[in-house]
């Protein structure tokens, strides 16, 4: 891994890593495609991840909400990495997941995660399926009226836990 992330780091247009941790048995997802379980907890990967800092780069993180306690762990284990949350650590509400049971969860690992100072937040994603909001099964798109007012309790907390220093608004959905 070290000579690709010091190639890497020649580059001056490349900032950081993507590296997803989002996996779950639920079969409505993708699975383990991206991601082992509790690939976090890796001793190869963690090897890795402790060369990012090493090479000035940050490290980029697609997760589910079933992960951000392990990508808080990554961050109190090497503060010296700048993080970034995707996708507001994607809280699964579709599935054998129910929102209503998802979100408390979520939340309590957020505010866990918040704890570090070297984990920023992007704020986006919640056009995606995965939350369970269901706009996906209506025949029109909802309303940006609709978005704002379904989307505002999930950005408000992340902004509130976070403080808006810590928190990027990403370009997809």
């Amino acid at each position: 891994v070290e000579p690709v992330l010091k190639r890497y780091s020649q580059n001056t247009l490349v900032k950081g890593i993507r590296c997803a941790l989002a996996w779950t048995s639920d079969t409505a997802f993708l699975g383990g495609f991206h991601a082992k379980k509790d690939m976090a907890f890796d001793p190869k990967f963690r090897a890795g991840f402790a060369l990012l800092s090493k090479y000035n780069l940050s490290y980029d993180c697609w997760l589910y909400h079933e992960q951000v306690d392990a990508l808080a762990d990554l961050a109190r284990c090497f503060p010296e990495t700048t993080i970034i949350c995707d996708h507001i650590g994607m809280p699964l509400g579709v599935g054998s997941y129910k929102a209503s049971e998802s979100l408390p969860k979520w939340k309590d690992s957020m505010k866990k995660l918040a704890k570090n100072s070297n984990v920023f937040v992007k704020i986006g994603g919640m056009g995606m399926r995965t939350l369970g909001f269901g706009f996906d099964e209506r025949p029109r798109p909802p309303t940006s009226d609709e978005l704002a007012e379904t989307w505002a309790p999930y950005v408000h907390f992340v902004i509130d836990t976070f403080g808006v220093e810590r928190c990027i608004m990403e370009s997809n959905f």
